[in-house]
């Protein structure tokens, strides 16, 4: 991924005075769907970044055009770049799915 691809939605705490700083606290992280070729960036930064939850906001083919790449396992698990995957759940509802996964940085 480009830094241009990501958008981070952050707010600046007030400087406190008791600790002598002023406290940075990210909201939201808004990545471009993965293609093939960053998927393995893609999981890193969840690592990294310690998501607790990823929102998709589009199908992976609208109108007949690919829209993102599937970044995560059908089943099981699968390694991409630094990052293995588990699928742990799948619950389909009429209008979303809920995935659960289980991340670790391969060593």
């Amino acid at each position: 991924m480009y830094s241009y691809d990501i958008y981070i939605i952050y707010i600046v705490l007030p400087f406190n005075e008791n600790t002598n700083h002023t406290a940075v606290m990210y909201l939201h992280i808004f990545p471009q769907g993965p293609l093939p070729e960053t998927t393995g960036d893609f999981w890193r930064m969840v690592w990294e970044q310690r998501c607790a939850t990823i929102v998709m906001m589009t199908k992976l083919e609208e109108r007949s055009r690919i829209k993102c790449d599937q970044y995560w396992p059908n089943r099981g698990a699968e390694t991409y770049g630094l990052m293995h995957v588990l699928l742990v759940d799948v619950t389909e509802l009429a209008t979303y799915t809920i995935r659960t996964f289980h991340i670790q940085r391969v060593r």
